[in-house]
């Protein structure tokens, strides 16, 4: 019993080192999600504030099946290095940019087809649907970049690398503040400039990432030897990300339903909740960040065929 507890202990220091750039990141992460709101409340108006708002529940639902599909790929990756089956991550590795970047294309091909009927079904106020559409149109160009992001993020998180992330989204984020005010502020640009920081600040993020991950884990890049498709773990990886990215995507889905509800108050109590949400997600991004790291030891462990740890990674995780 007292060696159990012993290891419990190491994995909770485990989990704390994980953790805790994986907690900065999702603040991170949701600070790029509130910059646009910030500068156009500050220089565009309310409408334009309201209409950003309705846009980025929309949006989400895309954004978040697509981080959603790579919390999935995440975990096959955290068990591929666990085992320590470098063949077999680096064919994860090309199966991933190049079916997941066919998928995301896809996704961004229906995202942009729905955006008039989605405003129709979530009752878009009519003042508001054109800094909408365009706001829209706009970032969800963006989403095979937002992927890319994701992957490599996915890829640097299961080898332990979370500090190489916290670093790109820094730069990511400060980036995205420094275009939001130069399209925002002195351009006058308003929502459509707010989109365009966003987008171009995604491409940066996903460039950026990815050349972190050939400086830290170049070893891990796909060569030409490992481009082939392998079926069969084409097909873990599709049903990883299938269930994380659904659940990712219903979670939104719910949002956006509350979103269609307060649409109907007005203008007013559209700005109240768009302000209300990122207050929501901040909270939320704690526990988050604790359920990810959880993720990746478990996975590492179940990879390793390590019963023992597994159980407790999982208390562990539980007294955190």
């Amino acid at each position: 019993m007292h060696t159990s507890r012993l290891f419990e202990t190491s994995c909770i220091g485990e989990l704390a080192i994980l953790a805790a750039p994986l907690m900065a990141c999702n603040v991170l992460q949701q600070l790029y999600a509130t910059v646009d709101l910030m500068v156009v409340g500050r220089f565009a108006g309310q409408d334009s504030f309201a209409a950003v708002g309705v846009a980025a529940t929309v949006s989400n639902l895309w954004l978040f099946a697509i981080v959603g599909a790579c919390m999935g790929l995440s975990v096959v990756f955290a068990q591929l290095a666990g085992a320590g089956d470098k063949p077999a991550f680096c064919r994860a590795h090309f199966i991933g940019i190049t079916a997941g970047l066919g998928v995301s294309t896809a996704i961004t091909v229906v995202a942009l087809l729905s955006i008039q009927p989605i405003c129709t079904l979530t009752c878009i106020p009519d003042e508001l649907r054109p800094a909408v559409t365009r706001y829209l149109t706009v970032t969800l160009l963006g989403l095979p970049a937002s992927y890319l992001y994701n992957l490599y993020s996915a890829i640097l998180r299961s080898v332990g690398k979370t500090g190489a992330i916290l670093l790109v989204l820094a730069t990511t984020v400060a980036a995205n503040l420094a275009l939001d005010l130069l399209f925002v502020a002195v351009l006058r640009q308003g929502v459509t400039g707010a989109a365009l920081a966003t987008t171009i600040a995604q491409v940066f993020s996903a460039a950026l990432v990815r050349t972190c991950f050939r400086l830290r884990c170049g070893d891990l890049a796909c060569v030409h030897a490992d481009r082939t498709f392998d079926t069969v773990l084409a097909r873990k990886m599709m049903q990883f990300a299938a269930i994380t990215g659904f659940q990712q995507a219903g979670l939104y889905l719910g949002k956006l339903l509350v979103q269609g509800a307060v649409n109907t108050a007005g203008v007013d109590a559209i700005a109240a909740y768009a302000g209300m949400t990122r207050i929501e997600s901040f909270a939320n991004s704690f526990g988050d960040s604790g359920a990810a790291a959880t993720s990746v030891l478990v996975a590492h462990a179940a990879g390793a065929r390590d019963q023992e740890r597994i159980h407790n990674i999982t208390r562990a995780s539980l007294h955190c």
